[in-house]
Parts: structure tokens; sequence; C-alpha cells
């Protein structure tokens, strides 16, 4: 299991299109995936769970893996958030 925190960057956070991103980079993985925030650990390949973290710019998010491309996952999903959820 590997656990990253990365600070979302963009102003509107992990709502709508950010949200729709981040779930389908998810999806690209095997692993199982979770985002967690100071009170809340939701799936992270759930759009309406990623949704209801209510996730704004500047706001600290956890990003945990577990599986065999644990590694992979928690890098991209790190690096779409550190870049602004522009696509690669």
């Amino acid at each position: 299991m590997i656990e990253k925190e990365v600070m979302v960057q963009t102003p509107q956070g992990l709502h709508a299109r950010n949200a729709i991103a981040f779930v389908m980079a998810a999806n690209s993985f095997g692993s199982s995936i979770w985002v967690k925030t100071d009170t809340h650990r939701v799936r992270a390949k759930s759009l309406l769970e990623i949704l209801s973290l209510n996730v704004v710019g500047g706001n600290k998010i956890g990003i945990i893996a577990d599986g065999k491309d644990e590694a992979d996952a928690t890098q991209r999903l790190v690096e779409l958030v550190e870049s602004g959820f522009a696509e690669a």
C-alpha cells in the first residue's frame, strides 16, 4: 500500500470536469484506490464519492493505492492533481 499527499492546485478543486478526469485516471488502474481528506475516505473510482468530498483549491488530499500497479497509480494521480488536471 502506498499513500501520497498532494495539494489541489485549481480553484475549482475536485468538482465536475476535474473530478471526471481524476476518476477516469483512477479507473485505468487495477489497484484499489482511495482519496482521503481530514475527515473522509472515499473510493477514487466513484465520481459521486469524489464529488461528496467537496475538495476546493488549496485543500490537501491523500491518495492511497493498494495492488499490483499501486506505485504507477499514485504517481499518475499525484501528477494529474499537481498539473491542475491538464491532460497528459
